[in-house]
């Protein structure tokens, strides 16, 4: 018979829980679909925080080997340009003259010598060395000659004097070129060093303010600052015939040629790549517009070597293999403290002009085996957001599915985001994910690693396939059917991802006919404090929807009901007190017939 008091028990206690559980069930919908990534673009590229090689060319790997720092030196206020013979460095100054540096030793740097008469010599921006001769483009005081076969005593040859501002120069046999920013070309007679002359017969117009110069065979190319790229025919050197011009992005301010293509360093237009195999029609082949403003660029053998400025403070050398000029790759890259006005290649050893900072010497290469051919140990890709999900809808599972190749000295580890990067979390290929940090903005990140610089792994393919949910809108406060004392609550609700603001509604009737809230609140928090107080005595229902947009609104997500009185109650403990009053009694009722039961 206990047993069965038991029984009687526990059903009521049962039906007293489920009066109790009054909360609605948030029915939530589960939608699914994936996302892929061929590396023969850039779309997902993360270029802050990605470092590997290959975007755009079908695989990612690990970049190269990057050049080393052996020593700098500080020999004026701005160096401008670099150009290294032999075992010396000839910098030019921007403000006080032309520097030489003895870099027979690259990891020390030394001074050599100067000459910096800050009456002769204005601002100093290109120089050519030839003959134990510093040929240099001395700013708005035209072309000067020195004698530099003292190292430490340079002597005065001879100069000229030319309209506006020199920028650079090139020599070819006894002619030299200097782009006179807005004075155009100018060509001097050199064939005397103590006596040179302006043969230009005045000024040789450029499509726009003339900045730098390169020679190839028997053409003259002018990078035009903003107008890309000029070319001239030099076949009678005093007297240039204008050829042609190609566009150009940017403002172009240095150019270096190489077979039948100019590179173009075009600042804010970063590198621009130009085919001259017909100078009469000339075409830009390609743009690498990598957020660097290119101040100077040389190039040796298959590779470019490119200097000046990423973003505000991220000063760059980058080095690209332009084996297929079509198709660069990069090859590698340093960090300077300055911007990197201009590059000069020795060995292997690359010389940086890098603004304030100096002269950085940069190892390149190992006994004659360029960098570009080891790979650094470690190196991130990492997406942009692939997928990002509509208001109110979060990303909960993933599966991480690739096409990759590695062997026994490579691995490669890859992890995937719902929250945009925030918190990242491992990824099994092929095993459903559950996210611990469910949300919005799907990305993905794949760590690479070598032991053996000489081979890298290869990742070709990456898919996820996802499922999202909608998140549901939860009424928090005041609770279903509660009692409060406050006539002005606090309305508190769970907040929606992405939801541009909310909507809120408080009325006295549960079919919401009369207002007595009707509160838009765009960007707002998911909760709001009345601040006309309500009636005393009185119940009151509330809703909320969310906004998708400025102009779309969700539906209510049901509602809510609370009584405002001066003394609250539990509402649901009187129901309560009346059921285990109730069950208290049948137990004592049952007790007692048992036991008359007995005595009969």
């Amino acid at each position: 018979m206990k047993r069965k008091i038991f029984y009687y028990n526990a059903i009521i206690l049962i039906s007293i829980f489920v009066v109790m559980n009054f909360a609605p069930v948030n029915i939530q919908s589960a939608t699914s679909g994936g996302v892929d990534e061929q590396f023969d673009s850039t779309t997902y590229q993360d270029t802050y925080n990605s470092n590997v090689t290959g975007w755009g060319t079908g695989q990612i790997e690990l970049p190269c080997k990057n050049p080393v720092f052996q020593d700098s030196i500080k020999v004026c206020t701005t160096t401008s340009s670099v150009t290294v013979d032999g075992n010396y460095a000839y910098l030019s100054g921007v403000y006080d003259g032309f520097y030489i540096v003895d870099i027979s030793t690259p990891t020390d740097l030394s001074l050599a010598g100067y000459y910096n008469d800050s009456i002769e010599m204005n601002w100093v921006y290109g120089n050519v060395i030839q003959n134990n001769i510093a040929y240099l483009a001395n700013g708005a005081d035209g072309l000067f000659i020195l004698n530099i076969t003292d190292k430490a005593n340079p002597v005065k040859l001879g100069e000229v004097d030319l309209p506006s501002t020199s920028l650079d120069i090139k020599i070819q046999g006894t002619h030299a070129y200097l782009p006179i920013y807005t004075g155009g070309l100018r060509v001097v007679d050199i064939s005397d060093p103590t006596n040179p002359s302006d043969v230009s017969g005045g000024v040789i117009s450029t499509t726009s303010d003339a900045n730098g110069v390169a020679i190839s065979g028997n053409y003259l190319y002018v990078a035009v600052i903003h107008a890309g790229l000029d070319v001239f025919d030099i076949t009678t050197p005093s007297s240039p015939v204008y050829v042609g011009n190609v566009d150009l992005d940017g403002y172009a301010k240095k150019v270096e040629i190489s077979g039948n293509y100019a590179y173009v360093a075009c600042d804010l237009g970063g590198l621009q790549i130009v085919d001259i195999s017909d100078p009469t029609n000339m075409s830009r082949v390609n743009w690498l517009d990598d957020n660097t403003r290119y101040y100077g660029l040389t190039i040796d053998g298959s590779l470019v070597y490119v200097t000046g400025r990423s973003g505000m403070s991220d000063n760059m050398m980058r080095i690209y293999d332009i084996s297929d000029p079509i198709n660069p790759i990069q090859k590698g890259f340093y960090v300077l403290s300055n911007p990197g006005y201009d590059v000069s290649i020795s060995g292997d050893y690359a010389y940086v002009a890098a603004s304030s900072s100096g002269l950085y010497s940069l190892k390149i290469a190992e006994t004659g085996t360029h960098f570009s051919e080891y790979y650094s140990p470690y190196s991130v890709a990492q997406s942009t957001t692939m997928l990002f999900t509509a208001v109110g809808e979060i990303i909960t599972k993933a599966t991480f599915y690739t096409s990759d190749s590695s062997d026994s000295d490579t691995s490669i580890n890859y992890y995937y985001s719902a929250d945009g990067g925030i918190n990242w979390e491992s990824a099994a290929i092929g095993v459903e994910h559950t996210f611990v940090n469910p949300g919005r903005y799907l990305k993905w990140k794949a760590e690479l690693s070598t032991i053996n610089v000489s081979t890298s792994p290869v990742v070709w393919y990456i898919a996820i396939d996802y499922t999202t949910i909608d998140v549901e809108l939860e009424l928090l406060y005041p609770e279903f059917e509660s009692y409060i004392q406050d006539q002005t609550p606090n309305f508190n609700w769970t907040d929606i991802p992405g939801a541009m603001g909310y909507l809120l509604q408080v009325s006295n009737s549960s079919g919401f006919t009369n207002l007595i809230v009707n509160e838009t609140l765009m960007f707002h928090e998911s909760n709001y404090t009345l601040t006309t107080p309500l009636d005393y005595y009185d119940e009151y229902f509330w809703q909320v929807a969310y906004y998708i947009d400025f102009t779309t609104i969700s539906h209510f997500y049901g509602y809510s009901s609370f009584i405002i009185d001066e003394e609250p109650v539990v509402p649901e403990f009187g129901n309560i007190a009346n059921v285990i009053l109730s069950l208290t009694m049948v137990s004592t009722s049952i007790v007692l017939l048992m036991k008359r039961h007995r005595r009969t």
